[in-house]
């Protein structure tokens, strides 16, 4: 997120839109990433692009990859 909010604050566009893959194939993760981002945009008064919601999922299902939680939601969801 810290890269993230660089780009942000620098108003430099991510380059790497893997949006559409992210909400097909992990789409519980995509969903938590879209609930961090409205939580940002409120935080930062920024709005986010979407294309960064694709990135921050895909960090996301990484980082959750690991809860048996998250992996027994992610299989009733995808």
């Amino acid at each position: 997120m810290k890269y993230m909010i660089a780009r942000l604050n620098d108003n430099e566009p991510l380059t790497l839109d893997i949006e559409t893959y992210t909400k097909e194939s992990i789409p519980t993760a995509y969903r938590v990433a879209q609930s961090i981002v409205l939580r940002m945009e409120t935080a930062l008064h920024k709005e986010v692009p979407v294309i960064e919601i694709g990135y921050l999922a895909m960090h996301m299902d990484r980082i959750l990859s690991d809860s048996k939680h998250y992996q027994s939601i992610k299989h009733h969801t995808s």
